[in-house]
């Protein structure tokens, strides 16, 4: 009967896990399907924008070459008929008599009115680099907002948690060790407290006696007793970060060979990436 009810006990199980997982498939499947969709649209809307501004930008361009174009033109012809006057004026000139001169004077054509043209800017030629910075401006906005949203999306993917770790194991807790740290090891940045079992990094410089013993470069500190055989230990943090590391107590004080994990003093060093 033990056996049968066992048996029937873990085949609910399986049952169970199977629906988990099926579950957990498609969920993964439609999250995909859904994330690509969405990306397109994104994409397509992008395009579309930008194909928008580039029509404008050709369409501005056009109007703005054909106005010159028709205003050179003009210029053109206007400085013709003015050189074709000057020739004129130039042979009259040379006539000697006045009658001839001033008969000849009321033939000619007359001066063509002159064409107004617009005050042009002396700098710079710029235009469309206004277009420039507006479009880098967007750019850099998409960019930022991209960032800070797939950040969130990668938080929310770590986030998913359909099969949670189990505690840690009964057997484990026969180790348990209760670490307090060694003030003569901690960093002048580091504040102790809770009889030496808690450390906070500070801004401000701790009130400790000189020791050679003190970690000088980085917030670290060593615990107070050595280690052998088995242990075992949980470490609540919060903040930026914390490095977790089983290290020789000859360990280096100053220098790059101090660090954590940076050194053959080290054996093993976790970072934590969730607090615990």
């Amino acid at each position: 009967m033990k056996i049968h009810q066992r048996i029937q006990s873990q085949e609910k199980d399986v049952i169970a896990l199977q629906q988990k997982m099926d579950a957990l498939n498609r969920s993964a499947d439609k999250a995909v399907e859904d994330s690509e969709k969405m990306s397109t649209e994104l994409i397509t809307l992008i395009q579309k924008r930008s194909s928008g501004v580039t029509r404008k930008i050709k369409l501005q361009q056009g109007i703005e070459v054909s106005w010159a174009e028709k205003l050179q033109e003009k210029l053109k012809l206007e400085i013709a008929d003015l050189r074709k006057n000057k020739i004129d004026l130039e042979k009259l000139s040379a006539e000697d008599d006045p009658t001839q001169f001033l008969h000849k004077y009321a033939l000619l054509t007359p001066l063509p009115k002159s064409t107004t043209v617009p005050i042009f800017n002396t700098g710079p030629l710029q235009y469309f680099e206004e277009v420039t910075a507006s479009v880098s401006a967007a750019r850099d906005t998409l960019q930022t907002s991209c960032t800070k949203e797939w950040t969130n999306i990668s938080r929310c993917v770590a986030e998913v948690n359909v099969f949670p770790l189990p505690e840690p194991r009964a057997e484990f807790l026969q180790y348990a060790k209760c670490f307090k740290l060694d003030q003569n090891t901690a960093s002048m940045k580091m504040s102790l407290s809770e009889g030496n079992r808690k450390a906070t990094c500070t801004k401000d410089q701790q009130p400790y006696g000189a020791h050679a013993d003190r970690f000088m470069g980085r917030s670290q500190a060593l615990c107070k007793t050595g280690l052998s055989g088995r242990h075992y230990w949980e470490v609540e943090w919060s903040g930026l970060g914390v490095s977790v590391a089983v290290a020789y107590r000859d360990i280096a004080r100053t220098g790059a060979c101090s660090v954590f994990g940076e050194n053959d003093s080290t054996n093993f060093t976790l970072i934590p990436t969730e607090k615990i």
